[in-house]
């Protein structure tokens, strides 16, 4: 039993770190409604470069929060990710199929992206943060404490829900002894990130992620990042010989660097020996306690993924958590989040271990550089599909649930823009050229206003005098997706999922069961 000196009461959620994807959660959270508080062990942001690769999906995340644009005034947009020899032959080539509005892959320096989402915080009174605050104790139970140590006293924080943000070493892991599944995919990297010394310097590089195949001594990642910042990640050798080497030091720093550009050009911004390794939460709840992130999951950084997947998971339990608290949903909403992240979690893991043994050994090494003498270049170039979530809170169409709903450029009121700005931020029931709600019955539409559920209807690019003020097809993309799949109207998720897309006519009965299933009266 927790002592109850200097107890603090009333908030809805405890966040415990204030890295990328505790910043996401304040903001998602904030965003809603709710009383935060987070927590940051540190006495200010970390502020160092340590992921720089985000994808559609996620800047899409950044939108629904508001913060798109001034990440994208930081962050370049680039193809995608390339395989090649030490001499520059593409071995393969593999790009992501964007279907969320943006670009399919963005490079950004951390310190940046994490400078906009604390801007972002700062605009909720609602949510409060603690630096230089460390969780030492925690009750998970029906009513959740959390236990804070800074540097004048402990106080006991009460809330309805706690989120463990707090990376890899994960103290509120720790404290409930939730182990980690170690998929035994580790090694070690030195990664360098620089910027150009001289602003009138130019040099040719790719705009692609270029993973230099040259296993077992040389192989390396390059990262042709926002601005002038660069970043390589040289692969360390395994083995004894390599264990004693200080690979960090400023003489080994400057021998890796020389091997791929003139160190006297560049200014070092951080450099640091890391391992990696590939483990995963055996369990990512206990009572009312999230783990979320680094503290759930972590991966190699093969396909830049590892934040992704952590803004991925709060996008997920935040709307939950909202509709748990403000819409008097079900406590058993709550266990669709493992349900849901986990399978694709552990898909995007697998996935990038393949990349890595591909670049890192030399056996799968020399199978795609033999691949590549003998395929054409065109059947090395691999498209991406985006990966669906394959269980949870869903309908019955088993092709389109699970999936994102996709996001396209619309015309508003003579403008031109994004989708999402036409669903809100809860459900949305989407329909194409015609209005659905009239065959809703009355009592259900009033349940639905009561949830704050909204209609979109995307109008035809043909519309004339589109007077309700819709939102219109501009290229005529929407109509094409809503004829290839055969249905009339989607239900999407305050996360972009589709729940379900179906007839006109079927619609009651979709509504009526994610009802059931979601907001039970």
């Amino acid at each position: 039993m927790m002592q109850k000196e200097d107890e603090f009461s009333g908030y809805d959620v405890l966040i415990v770190g204030l890295g990328p994807v505790g910043m996401l959660a304040a903001n998602l959270l904030g965003m809603y409604g709710l009383k935060v508080a987070v927590f940051e062990r540190n006495q200010e942001l970390y502020n160092i470069p340590r992921a720089i690769h985000i994808d559609d999906e996620v800047m899409r995340i950044l939108q629904y929060v508001g913060l798109h644009e001034p990440v994208l005034a930081l962050s370049k947009p680039v193809p995608g990710m390339r395989l090649v020899t030490p001499r520059g032959k593409v071995l393969l080539e593999t790009s992501k199929t964007a279907t969320a509005g943006f670009a399919a892959s963005y490079l950004f320096y951390q310190p940046h992206l994490e400078q906009v989402l604390m801007e972002g915080v700062e605009r909720y009174k609602n949510v409060s943060v603690f630096f230089g605050a460390t969780a030492v104790a925690i009750q998970p139970d029906n009513t959740p404490a959390l236990q804070v140590k800074t540097a004048e006293k402990t106080c006991t924080y009460l809330g309805k829900f706690i989120l463990a943000c707090d990376g890899a070493n994960s103290s509120l892991r720790d404290l409930l002894q939730l182990r980690l599944k170690d998929l035994r995919f580790s090694r070690r990297n030195l990664k360098v990130d620089v910027r150009i010394e001289d602003e009138g310097e130019t040099f040719k590089f790719s705009d692609w992620i270029q993973k230099t195949v040259a296993p077992p001594n040389k192989s390396h990642v390059f990262l042709n990042s926002f601005g002038s910042h660069y970043r390589w990640e040289f692969s360390i050798p395994k083995g004894s010989s390599s264990a004693s080497i200080e690979w960090a030091s400023p003489g080994i720093i400057q021998d890796m660097l020389a091997t791929v550009i003139n160190p006297d050009k560049v200014k070092i911004i951080h450099a640091v020996e890391y391992r990696f390794a590939t483990k995963i939460a055996r369990q990512w709840q206990q009572d009312r306690v999230f783990l979320a992130g680094d503290a759930a999951h972590q991966m190699p950084p093969y396909i830049g993924q590892g934040m992704c997947a952590g803004f991925r998971d709060v996008m997920n339990i935040s709307w939950k958590i909202k509709a748990v608290i403000k819409d008097q949903a079900p406590l058993q909403l709550l266990q669709s989040y493992a349900v849901e992240r986990v399978p694709h979690v552990r898909f995007i893991m697998w996935v990038t271990r393949w990349v890595g043994r591909l670049f890192i050994t030399r056996r799968w090494g020399w199978v795609l550089k033999g691949l590549a003498l003998f395929a054409p270049r065109h059947w090395r170039k691999v498209k991406v599909p985006p990966q669906k979530l394959k269980q949870g809170i869903f309908g019955k169409n088993r092709r389109l649930r699970g999936h994102l709903f996709p996001q396209m450029e619309v015309t508003l009121a003579n403008q031109t823009h994004l989708q999402d700005a036409c669903l809100g931020k809860g459900w949305c029931i989407v329909s194409y050229g015609q209005e659905v709600s009239q065959a809703l019955p009355a009592d259900t539409l009033q349940r639905l206003t009561q949830l704050g559920v909204s209609f979109c209807i995307i109008a035809t690019a043909d519309a004339v005098n589109n007077e309700e003020g819709n939102p219109t097809d501009r290229y005529g993309r929407y109509q094409q997706w809503f004829t290839k799949h055969k249905v009339e109207v989607v239900v999407v998720r305050p996360d972009r999922y589709i729940y379900d897309a179906t007839q006109t006519a079927k619609l009651p009965q979709v509504i009526q069961r994610l009802l059931k299933e979601v907001y039970p009266v």
